[in-house]
């Protein structure tokens, strides 16, 4: 984790297991039920009309696209611009926990240096946690919702 103030932090993501995983842009913005997303990333498909299995409903232009889905929280937003990771919640949840943080030294909820979100919550490794950021992708989660394990970030 780069910095977090509260309930949004940056991180830096690197994943050796997803060939291309630091090209492209996307992104995933969320008030009550409704949310917009959009993705320029290699590789992915496309978004429209179909809504993804947690959402009810969506309109979607290919790049990008609005939808209603279950609130989980009252607002949230996830961006991944090339290696660069930015999330916030409110309130706190699981994918975008409360920190504080300043130049890759964190000091809540625990303290240490160079730490992924996981570390810091005390999950121990991230080997599980390949998985693309691009909010099209079928069942991803970038709200905090269980379903889905948390990115690798650093």
């Amino acid at each position: 984790m780069v910095q977090g103030c509260f309930c949004t932090n940056t991180s830096l993501f690197f994943d050796q297991k997803i060939p291309l995983a630091c090209c492209g842009l996307d992104g995933k913005q969320t008030i009550c039920c409704c949310y917009s997303a959009w993705c320029l990333s290699p590789n992915m498909p496309l978004m429209c009309c179909e809504a993804p299995t947690d959402a009810y409903c969506q309109c979607g232009l290919g790049l990008c696209a609005l939808g209603c889905t279950k609130p989980v929280t009252c607002c949230a937003s996830h961006t991944h611009s090339c290696c660069i990771v930015q999330s916030g919640a409110f309130p706190p949840s699981e994918k975008n926990p409360c920190t504080l943080a300043w130049c890759f030294v964190h000091c809540w909820p625990r303290c240490g240096i160079c730490s992924t979100i996981r570390q810091i919550q005390g999950g121990g490794d991230d080997s599980d946690m390949a998985e693309s950021l691009c909010p099209a992708r079928e069942g991803e989660h970038l709200l905090g919702a269980p379903k889905s394990a948390d990115t690798e970030a650093q």
